[in-house]
């Protein structure tokens, strides 16, 4: 069975040797053994009879990342450096699992991911209030205004330092000491090509290079055959897995601005959003990266046009309860609708509000000269 990688991909492996390189913390070069093919398929056998054989529906597949480069580009898609420590809880799942179903997951890894998942909210959440992301920058001699080219020592230290303060738990196998995970991210930050899509057979395998001990005790949380617990502990730790992939891109995006014809990284001190006030409360929802899409966000009857102003019926001001002006209710109450966009909405309400109080004094002035003029 081939994998799914590119012809590109598989002539650069080719190089070498014909063998492909696992992004683990190893150099060791070996052959594709069964463990790293894709996890909803199992390899033929040289049995007539024999099929490809799929997960039961029950076990999410992993969706592909896609290519690296649109998570560099800034205002694209939500980072989930804005994104995550705005979520409610009660969101935090969605960061790792998508759009997959999250009502089968077992109880325990259920309530083991979200714990995991509320540590780093609330570590993300002290760095950007603490500035701990500038701090990090000082500490690798990054200086402001600098360009970087991609494969610099620096970013690499720097993310470094940043993921494990933020994804470090003794609690997460994926981070055990064996497995080197941060080599493995530091290979795909430096080397991987920007527009070379990420598929599943890359992160499984990392699984494939996962002790006994740790793949034990990930099939732990689920039920049924060993060979059915060990499917959905690879398919869950692949959604792990890719979910710090998508966050080390992002984390570059946020402090770096990224010019992709020179693969270098630009650093002049600004970060995305940083003129948002940070605050830890009273924030929104906010979609995931591929989730942000207008057509699919707004009700179909507010894709056409911005909903108008609701001017009162007069002018004179008697109409107290005519100044306010009322978002669309639907637009504004739908969870998965980007805070800025609220907030854009707001901002021209303001405009309107601005607006009517002028024209209302204007009107005052006139009946005031027109009195003066009877009399």
């Amino acid at each position: 069975m081939k994998l799914n990688f590119s012809e590109e991909f598989q002539m650069k492996r080719k190089v070498t040797d014909d063998t492909r390189t696992v992004f683990s913390g190893s150099d060791i070069k070996r052959e594709v053994t069964e463990d790293e093919t894709p996890v909803w398929k199992k390899p033929r056998t040289n049995r007539q009879d024999s099929s490809y054989e799929t997960i039961s529906t029950e076990v999410p597949f992993v969706t592909p990342l896609g290519a690296p480069l649109k998570y560099l580009n800034r205002n694209r898609f939500t980072s989930l450096w804005i994104a995550l420590p705005r979520a409610d809880q009660s969101r935090l799942l969605k960061f790792v699992l998508g759009d997959k179903p999250i009502e089968g997951l077992p109880g325990s890894f259920k309530v083991f991911l979200t714990d995991w998942l509320m540590s780093v909210q609330q570590k993300m959440m002290q760095m950007l209030e603490n500035d701990d992301l500038r701090k990090t920058m000082k500490s690798v001699n990054v200086k402001c205004h600098e360009s970087i080219k991609r494969s610099d020592e620096r970013i690499c230290t720097f993310l470094q330092k940043t993921l494990r303060t933020i994804l470090e738990t003794q609690k997460l196998f994926i981070f055990e000491r064996e497995l080197s995970w941060i080599i493995f991210i530091r290979r795909f930050a430096k080397n991987w090509k920007l527009k070379e899509e990420i598929d599943e057979t890359v992160l499984t395998s990392v699984f494939a290079e996962l002790s006994k001990k740790a793949k034990k005790e990930m099939s732990s949380f689920f039920t049924g055959s060993q060979e059915h617990k060990s499917k959905e502990a690879k398919v869950y730790y692949c959604h792990i897995l890719r979910f710090v992939v998508k966050f080390t891109f992002n984390t570059l995006r946020h402090v770096f601005k990224f010019d992709s014809e020179n693969s270098t990284f630009f650093y002049d001190g600004e970060f995305e959003e940083d003129a948002t006030v940070y605050q830890r409360s009273q924030w929104g929802n906010v979609a995931e990266e591929n989730e942000v899409k207008p057509c699919h966000l707004l009700p179909k009857e507010v894709v056409s046009r911005v909903p108008p102003p609701n001017f009162p019926s007069s002018l004179t001001g008697d109409d107290g309860a005519g100044t306010w002006r009322r978002l669309n209710s639907q637009f504004v109450s739908d969870e998965s609708v980007p805070r800025k966009w609220i907030d854009a909405f707001k901002s021209q309400e303001a405009r309107w509000e601005a607006r009517y109080q002028e024209l209302k004094a204007e009107i005052r002035e006139l009946k005031e000269e027109k009195r003066r003029g009877l009399n």
